[in-house]
């Protein structure tokens, strides 16, 4: 990339040409709970490339981590409401940053209720200077406007630093009431959960105990349900089940359909074509 200079007058753009591969991985993991995304996510504290890791933990999901080997440092700061996540933001963005690789969010829902309550504490101190009640418990439509905005200026703010980024949010479930097809996609609300997903490089469904044989042309799972408890499997192609994808047709094409029991170190080989 290169700082484009025309006669004496330099310009606040840079052109980025197509041979440059993407300098850090950006990825979207999400599933059911016990599906391994926050394990997943640690296991890139064993990639020299990628280590150390920071997770900011908005739920209690680094419970997976602490005083678990991973093969490299792991540091861990829970996010318990906004003010926290400014400040960490903060320090990542003036100095704690240096010492990082890898971030991991985990998880975007939690951190999506920890907005809205932030939200609506603001809601009702508004209210109450215009001497109006308001019950903290009743989101307005104007609400979940402010926190659509919110929500994605954070994760594109984070995605803006010189690090990988890995998220994790659970799966939601919607069923199709005339086909009977259950569709699965981000537990993130409203139209949060299409923008949110387009934000990053990677999106990929994790789930626990299934390892179908193959994704059929079609798009649809094929072979029965095999394994055992401790067989994993995340896909990077979405079917009619469920929505996932990569960035980039070489990219796609190296870390293929499905991988299972995946870590971090395979999934970065494959997508950074090593």
């Amino acid at each position: 990339m290169e700082t484009v200079t025309l006669s004496t007058r330099k310009y606040r753009f840079s052109v980025l040409s197509s041979d440059d591969a993407p300098a850090y991985y950006r990825g979207l993991h999400y599933g059911d709970t016990r599906s391994g995304k926050t394990f997943l996510a640690a296991t890139a504290a064993a990639v020299p490339e990628m280590s150390p890791v920071l997770l900011l933990d908005a739920g209690t999901s680094s419970d997976t981590v602490v005083g678990e080997d991973f093969g490299g440092r792991i540091d861990v700061i829970r996010i318990t409401d906004v003010d926290v996540l400014n400040d960490v933001y903060r320090w990542l963005s003036e100095e704690g940053i240096k010492q990082y690789r890898t971030v991991v969010l985990d998880e975007l829902d939690t951190l999506y209720r920890i907005l809205m309550q932030d939200r609506m504490d603001e809601a009702v101190k508004e209210a109450q200077r215009k001497n109006e009640s308001r019950d903290p418990a009743r989101p307005y439509l104007e609400d979940y406007g402010i926190l659509f905005n919110r929500m994605v200026s954070i994760i594109d703010t984070f995605l803006k630093l010189p690090v990988h980024i890995i998220a994790t949010s659970w799966a939601e479930r919607d069923k199709d009431p005339i086909t009977g097809i259950t569709f699965i996609y981000p537990s993130l609300t409203g139209k949060l959960a299409l923008v949110i997903p387009a934000q990053f490089g990677v999106l990929a469904y994790q789930e626990v105990r299934k390892v179908p044989k193959a994704i059929s042309p079609a798009g649809r799972l094929s072979g029965k349900d095999e394994g055992d408890v401790g067989d994993y499997t995340i896909y990077f192609k979405g079917t009619g089940q469920f929505i996932a994808g990569v960035r980039g047709p070489s990219r796609a094409a190296r870390l293929g359909n499905l991988m299972v029991n995946p870590t971090m170190s395979k999934i970065f080989t494959s997508w950074k074509g090593d």
